[in-house]
């Protein structure tokens, strides 16, 4: 949690007023105290064409506490101060032209964008620590954000749990701006760039596809999975029961898109058929048309009849099908 310190206003001139003397800034920064008037020369507010003795004493536009809480100054407000200074010069140097209104808004604190960073960093790294990294580097993608602009003086920044899914080599990480109350006031991404290595099974040799279990030549290796395709394993024991899928060559990071569970029905092979027809129980082979997992269904065609149905896996060599299939 970050508690937020930095006190200040800033009013945003949403309106630009265009005219050949006077052209109205993006940005006004005031300091505002606690309490009391704000008074802005207006010279902040722009460029005015004038002489450097009339430059010394130009107008002042005076924001009241209401017009603060308002969130905006109206043009008449702007044009009986310059009208009341142009009175007192030779020359009318300043007119203004433009909307009805200023609009103004403002913000009692700021969240440093640095801050946030750093605290989502901490949190990235702590993450893949509990999670075994063993070696991890965490690069911020941006430092050029913006800092966070709010008008809670006791909100806190709360950077939520991460969760690593592989790749996580881009990693975004979301910080929250909430309120004393409890309450969602903004939320802000941050991006990473995250290595990390782990120690896990690589091809002790080129495997092929087919091999499966504890037939798959491994051995395990700190490797940097911050990249791969597919989550990797980590334990010899993992390797029970799946068949690689895709060519392995030595060295490589043995992970899950490259295996898969060894079916216990495989397209080609024949099974039995157990059918239940009212209170009659049969059994007959077919052959499976298509690999299946335990409680898939799956295309089969009848030895005895050539026929082709569907069934649903049993186990190893096993399936049932409807009666009335």
């Amino acid at each position: 949690m970050f508690r937020i310190a930095l006190i200040f206003l800033l009013f945003t001139v949403s309106d630009v007023w265009a005219d050949f003397t006077l052209t109205l800034s993006g940005y006004v920064s005031v300091k505002v105290a606690d309490s009391g008037n704000v008074v802005l020369p207006l010279s902040r507010l722009g460029r005015i064409s004038a002489s450097d003795t009339e430059q010394q004493n130009l107008p002042m536009i005076e924001l009241t506490s209401q017009m603060v809480s308002d969130g905006f100054v109206s043009k008449s407000d702007v044009s009986n101060l310059l009208h009341e200074w142009n009175g007192k010069n030779p020359q009318e140097a300043v007119r203004v032209h433009g909307p009805d209104i200023v609009r103004i808004y403002g913000y009692s604190e700021e969240i440093s964008y640095l801050s946030v960073v750093s605290m989502a960093k901490s949190m990235v790294e702590k993450t893949l620590e509990i999670e075994g990294f063993a070696v991890s580097t965490v690069t911020p993608l941006s430092s050029k954000g913006q800092n966070i602009r709010i008008s809670d003086a006791n909100a806190i920044v709360s950077i939520r749990p991460v969760e690593l899914r592989y790749p996580f080599n881009r990693l975004c990480v979301w910080a929250d701006v909430v309120s004393a109350n409890g309450s969602m006031i903004k939320s802000e991404p941050v991006w990473f760039r995250v290595k990390a290595e782990k120690k896990v099974l690589v091809a002790s040799r080129d495997v092929k596809v087919g091999e499966s279990g504890l037939g798959i030549a491994f051995e395990a290796e700190y490797k940097d999975v911050s990249t791969l395709s597919g989550p990797p394993l980590e334990t010899g024991r993992q390797l029970e029961g799946i068949e690689i899928i895709e060519p392995l060559p030595e060295g490589q990071v043995i992970s899950r898109d490259k295996v898969r569970i060894i079916p216990p029905v495989r397209q080609g092979e024949t099974v039995l058929i157990e059918t239940v027809a009212g209170t009659v129980y049969l059994k007959s082979r077919a052959v499976a048309l298509q690999d299946g997992l335990v409680g898939s269904q799956i295309r089969l065609r009848s030895i005895s009849s050539g026929e082709e149905m569907r069934g649903t896996v049993l186990s190893h060599g096993r399936v049932f099908v409807e009666g009335d299939s």
